[in-house]
């Protein structure tokens, strides 16, 4: 699936995971009802729902600890859960962006901080969004581009009838650099990460998003370490381990993204598979006792490699077995690069017996892409998604109000569209409904 975006910052943020609900790589951030470690994973130590499957989200409990690790460090340990009570919990569903302007708007938040983006452009009902902007006491803006709505008190156009001497908010405009002007990654409505170079330097004073978060950062944890606070643990025992504390390199970080080994990790056999420091190739290598750290589960494995960036990370696995079918500047924004092979309907053999992707050799998957099923799933036999939480294979609808569910009719009614679809008469004419099927 395509999921367009907007801007790729959006299309990012979707992709790490980053939601007012969610811990980086979609993981479930606790609600206030979940007080202890035992009780958050009691709902979340997913079982298959049919003999045999797997799934890639029985592995919570290792993306949790390697998560925690990552973030804590040391301080994150066995006997305390895993740092598990300094997270925040949730006592609502989700603080969204509709909640926040609601809350603006009666009163009820101080401050907000701005990255990236301009809410009275980007936001439904301008009017309440201008009036909760005016109610704070301090706004931060971190953006390229310095813009008169910035200032929510500036009366610049009839559609702003605020006045100034009402607005007691104040302001600190921070000017950040683009993508073109720093090292980084991109990722696009294809969910393809490609890593970019520094073209040119920032103009003025503008910084990077990176050097500004961190010096905010730095500031508000030496307060909370002279001044205390209500709880300042999850601040001051934050790992920051990065050859230069003040502004981390891009490349440092993708590191940390990717995940590492802290100590020799070994398969069933004794054998080491990865060495202290290493960086991690796949989930299959994360463990659960504390010894591998992880900041970001989607990028686990892709988005670095040792002494390569992102471009030449897995993308010369194609180059390597002849198929050229990729140009080796970017790659599929998917966990272990995992994808649903289309050549199921037609015997586990590929259209183009040129470019075999991934083909089926009569025990196993094989080829240059990771199944999204165990390897040995044969053709024609139920899929067993490793990304469902329980391995099983779901369309999202809801049930009529007679109890009833659409499920059936809908598919059918897809099975006869596609047929009807001149598409149909073309080369993939044998898989173009397989999906439905």
């Amino acid at each position: 699936m395509n999921a367009l975006r907007g801007h790729s910052n959006i299309q990012g943020l979707t992709d790490v995971g980053l939601l007012s609900n969610q811990m980086p790589g979609y993981l479930a951030l606790p609600t206030d009802r979940e007080t202890t470690f035992a009780d958050y994973m009691k709902t979340r130590q997913f079982k298959p729902l049919r003999p045999g499957q797997v799934s890639y989200w029985q592995n919570y409990g290792k993306f949790f600890v390697s998560f925690q690790k990552a973030v804590y460090g040391d301080a994150a340990r066995a006997d305390n859960d895993w740092a598990y009570d300094w997270l925040p919990k949730l006592d609502v569903s989700t603080y969204d962006i509709i909640r926040a302007f609601e809350m603006m708007a009666n009163g009820e938040m101080n401050g907000y901080l701005c990255q990236g983006f301009n809410p009275l452009q980007a936001f439904p009902d301008r009017g309440k969004i201008r009036r909760g902007l005016g109610k704070l006491k301090f706004l931060v803006t971190m953006i390229p581009w310095i813009r008169r709505p910035r200032g929510s008190g500036r009366t610049s156009a009839r559609r702003n009838p605020s006045n100034p001497a009402d607005i007691q908010t104040e302001v600190f405009q921070l000017p950040t650099s683009c993508f073109a002007e720093e090292n980084g990654s991109l990722v696009n409505s294809s969910r393809w990460l490609q890593w970019h170079w520094k073209a040119a330097g920032a103009p003025g004073q503008a910084r990077s998003d990176i050097w500004i978060m961190t010096q905010i950062f730095h500031r508000m944890r030496e307060m909370y370490r002279k001044e205390g606070g209500a709880f300042p643990d999850p601040i001051l025992n934050m790992t920051w381990n990065y050859t230069d504390p003040t502004s981390p390199d891009p490349e440092e970080l993708a590191k940390d993204m990717n995940g590492r080994a802290l100590v020799d990790l070994k398969d069933a056999n004794g054998a080491t598979i990865v060495q202290a420091g290493k960086l991690l190739d796949g989930f299959a290598q994360l463990r659960d006792d504390g010894t591998t750290a992880l900041r970001l589960l989607d990028l686990l494995g892709l988005l670095y490699r040792e002494g390569q960036s992102d471009g030449a990370a897995r993308c010369h696995r194609s180059a390597r077995a002849g198929h050229r079918l990729e140009l080796g500047v970017g790659l599929a924004g998917q966990p272990a690069h995992h994808v649903q092979p289309r050549q199921r309907r037609s015997r586990g053999k590929p259209w183009n017996p040129k470019k075999p992707v991934i083909e089926w050799d009569g025990k196993q998957w094989t080829g240059i892409d990771v199944p999204d099923y165990t390897p040995t799933t044969k053709p024609f036999r139920w899929g067993r998604p490793l990304h469902h939480e329980r391995g099983g294979r779901r369309t999202p609808v809801r049930a009529r109000p007679d109890g009833r569910w659409p499920i059936p009719r809908a598919l059918r009614a897809l099975r006869v569209a596609f047929r009807e679809c001149p598409a149909s008469e073309g080369a993939h004419q044998s898989c173009s409904a397989g999906f439905c099927r």
